[in-house]
């Protein structure tokens, strides 16, 4: 295409004259869309064009059409964002390049909670764990949606702050595009592992004398700790063994002594329990691991579009901002754990007495 322009331009860009919603790249001569770098060549604009003006009837959305998109609060877009970021992550966050509005990631949210909400109640509907005069229950979704924005009001900050460390040329609205857009791949696939997951509980409920919680609380700690019972209680009924009806005591129907189980079950029957509870959670666990994976993948790139990094550069920035995110939510555990254990010692002293 033509060469470089010699004539004037915003920042030494070539005037309008390629396809709608472009500007010419000094160094390439390739028509680029409007952002901080050139999408052919990769260098930097010497400064960020402005946007080209919308004709009547010409407004697009996301990747569609390209260039500048007006920033506006849309649930009806946001539930189209979803399917465009999954589908065709590179040109959707191309698009996102060097716009900074909040409104349209906010209303992404929106739509995202409605849609992993949704998802759900039709799941508990079909397989019986609710019914019709519970449609109240949908607006749940707000309630998602205000942790989900507090959450990655947060999550930008971290990446942002770090993107800095690395030159980043996007602002923290970029951030948080990038950030929140990236979510969709972990609620939807979220959602379909919940799908897996209540399947597995409905039948489990429908069978005659399927374990309960109750049941899983006492079988647990008989599969994993009644080796150790064993080897610590010694022959039942010996001086300094323990009590009868403890475990490893006289009276027991276990080998070697201890409490019966729930039910007249055996030990073999508790673990045949525990290793179906594994296996159901098994594949819903795959399944939002995809999702958290496919997630990151997706940060890295909006990462990489928005703020003009390398790939060097985008895993640096992700790996440091995880890292200090895990951190934090780690000191935050244990302060939490902390204030928790320091009110519920003294109530259960007290208890006692």
């Amino acid at each position: 295409m033509g060469g470089p322009s010699q004539g004037g331009g915003l920042g030494g860009l070539a005037p309008q004259a390629g396809p709608p919603g472009t500007i010419q790249c000094p160094k390439c001569g390739e028509w680029s869309k409007p952002g901080l770098t050139c999408e052919w060549c990769n260098s930097p604009f010497k400064a960020a064009p402005a946007a080209p003006p919308i004709l009547p009837g010409a407004e697009s959305r996301g990747y569609s059409g390209g260039g500048y998109v007006e920033d506006k609060f849309s649930t009806g877009d946001g539930f189209k964002d979803i399917f465009q970021v999954m589908t065709a992550p590179r040109a959707f966050f191309s698009d996102q390049v060097g716009q900074e509005g909040l409104k349209a990631p906010l209303s992404f949210l929106l739509a995202l909670a409605f849609a992993f909400r949704i998802i759900t109640f039709v799941a508990d509907l079909a397989l019986g764990l609710a019914n019709g005069t519970r449609i109240a229950s949908l607006g749940g979704a707000f309630c998602i949606w205000v942790f989900l924005m507090i959450g990655m009001f947060v999550w930008a900050g971290m990446v942002h702050l770090v993107t800095r460390m690395f030159n980043g040329q996007g602002g923290f609205g970029g951030s948080f595009r990038a950030v929140t857009y990236a979510q969709a791949p972990t609620m939807i696939l979220g959602a379909i592992a919940y799908i897996f997951l209540a399947s597995s509980v409905a039948d489990m409920m429908k069978k005659p004398g399927g374990p309960g919680a109750l049941s899983l609380a006492i079988y647990a700690p008989q599969v994993v700790v009644r080796p150790v019972q064993l080897a610590q209680a010694g022959p039942p009924g010996l001086p300094g063994g323990p009590p009868a009806g403890f475990p490893g005591g006289p009276g027991s129907s276990f080998p070697g002594g201890g409490m019966p189980g729930p039910g007249g079950r055996s030990p073999q029957e508790a673990q045949a329990i525990l290793a179906r509870l594994v296996g159901m959670f098994l594949l819903p666990l795959l399944i939002y691991s995809l999702g958290g994976i496919w997630t990151l993948v997706l940060t890295g790139m909006g990462v990489a579009h928005i703020h003009g990094t390398g790939n060097g550069a985008t895993v640096g920035i992700l790996f440091i901002a995880n890292l200090v995110a895990n951190v934090i939510a780690t000191i935050i555990g244990f302060v939490l754990g902390g204030a928790i254990m320091a009110v519920l010692i003294p109530a259960l002293q007290n208890m006692r007495r």
